[in-house]
């Protein structure tokens, strides 16, 4: 989510861009897992819902397609400087994106982005894009 990219700026107004929380969240579960008393299982997604690819609310699993999806998520919000499902619960997220509807892409954002952003977050994880095919289309 874009909440872990952390911006820097370097020499000549130039930023520098690193992203943070990685594997965070499965540590997090193990040790909730770890140290539950009830031995009642936690949750089985992992992460924030607004991110969240559609396979990973029916496996929890994270895999580099379900990064590539958060990844357009987070290339919306730049798009349309919004924050994802801001009005909307988890539930109605849940169900909206494992029935394929996605975020509106405003008009003028170009179509070369828009692209981008509707490739990267296919709902099969085996037709999205990979960051070397999204870097190849930067």
């Amino acid at each position: 989510k874009s909440l872990n990219f952390l911006l820097k700026e370097g020499a000549r107004q130039q930023f520098l861009i690193k992203v943070g929380d990685f594997g965070l969240a499965d540590i997090r579960k193990e040790t909730i897992r770890q140290t539950n008393c009830n031995n009642i299982t936690p949750p089985s997604t992992i992460g924030t819902v607004q991110w969240l690819a559609p396979e990973l609310f029916a496996f929890g699993r994270p895999t580099l397609a379900s990064d590539v999806f958060a990844l357009a998520v987070v290339f919306w919000e730049l798009a349309t400087g919004l924050i994802p499902y801001e009005h909307s619960n988890e539930s109605v997220i849940r169900l909206g994106v494992c029935h394929g509807e996605r975020l509106v892409i405003p008009t003028e954002v170009p179509d070369q982005f828009r692209d981008i952003i509707t490739r990267a977050w296919a709902q099969d994880p085996n037709t999205r894009s990979t960051c070397p095919m999204i870097i190849d289309a930067i």
